[in-house]
């Protein structure tokens, strides 16, 4: 979608596109990214800082593009290049604006803005970045064709972003999803179970039993007491796709896992408040973060 104004003296428009899945969270980190518009802008060959600060207004942007054209047979290459300025940056509304101050493409008193933002009142699921200007007309090109220039390489910017984005997302998930598929290996990330092993069935197949304990140490009239607490669960689906996985403790509690989900008769002694806090809530935080220190680890 674009939007135009055609003056004597001033060229201005905008072009916007959508992103169906990712956040404007997740996108302006890679906007914001002055001197890297060479990772998502194809038709830029290379973007260097040659002057500032990083991040800060008052920034230099070096940008070029190498282009090989053919005349009477013989092969012409030129480097057209920018210096883009750092004019504004605003990371609480997204947005950032820069001047090209140098450049050997007929460019004059040219300003631009990009702003991301979401596309939903809570936030989540998509984002649309906006990308427009003010300029001198160009000698030798028309406003039209100029506009249909910036509305292609916002397209071409943000579906690599979009592909970036969604990649490592899925990859991710699939990392963390192998940990927790791995229905005989609790014990590797929940601290409160001191072992976790098969009894039954066929590994990663419906029917699985695991055999899950811990013991604790309880101390009474100057006496200690040693008790292992233990239960068999029964993996009743698993679906590697959808990632997530459902099983049973005999005979009351069925869990469901992707998040951690659970339905169970209420438990003699013990508030359901505290078996979601104490039990459920802190677990989870516990293996998660277990989870994540061992990916991070293999990096």
């Amino acid at each position: 979608m674009a939007g135009e104004t055609v003056t004597q003296t001033k060229w201005e428009g905008k072009a916007c596109v959508e992103l169906a899945t990712p956040t404007a969270q997740e996108v302006w980190p890679l906007v914001e990214d002055f001197c890297n518009l060479h990772k998502w802008l194809p038709t830029i060959d290379t973007c260097y800082q040659v002057d500032g600060t990083l991040g800060q207004p008052g920034m230099v942007r070096y940008v070029a593009t190498t282009t090989t054209t053919s005349s009477n047979g013989n092969e012409e290459t030129m480097i057209k290049w920018a210096k883009e300025k750092l004019l504004m940056i605003d990371p609480i509304k997204r947005c950032l604006s820069y001047e090209v101050t140098d450049n050997n493409i007929g460019m004059k008193s040219y300003v631009g803005k990009s702003t991301v933002t979401p596309i939903n009142d809570d936030g989540k699921n998509g984002c649309k970045i906006e990308w427009s200007f003010v300029c001198d007309p160009i000698e030798g090109l028309r406003f039209e064709d100029f506009l249909s220039y910036i509305e292609t390489a916002l397209q071409s910017m943000a579906k690599k972003m979009e592909d970036a984005l969604l990649s490592t997302s899925d990859s991710t998930a699939q990392e963390v999803w192998h940990l927790v598929e791995d229905f005989c290996n609790l014990h590797k990330w929940l601290p409160n179970v001191d072992t976790c092993y098969q009894v039954d069935g066929i590994p990663g197949q419906p029917g699985l039993v695991r055999y899950c304990a811990s013991t604790i140490t309880s101390s009474s009239n100057g006496n200690e007491e040693t008790m292992t607490r233990w239960a068999k669960e029964k993996l009743l689906m698993i679906d590697p796709i959808k990632r997530c996985l459902s099983y049973e403790c005999r005979p009351t509690m069925i869990a469901k896992m992707g998040e951690w989900s659970f339905v169970c008769d209420p438990i003699e002694g013990l508030r359901h408040e505290d078996f979601l806090l104490n039990t459920i809530e802190t677990g989870l935080q516990s293996m998660a973060k277990k989870m994540e220190d061992a990916l991070l680890s293999t990096r």
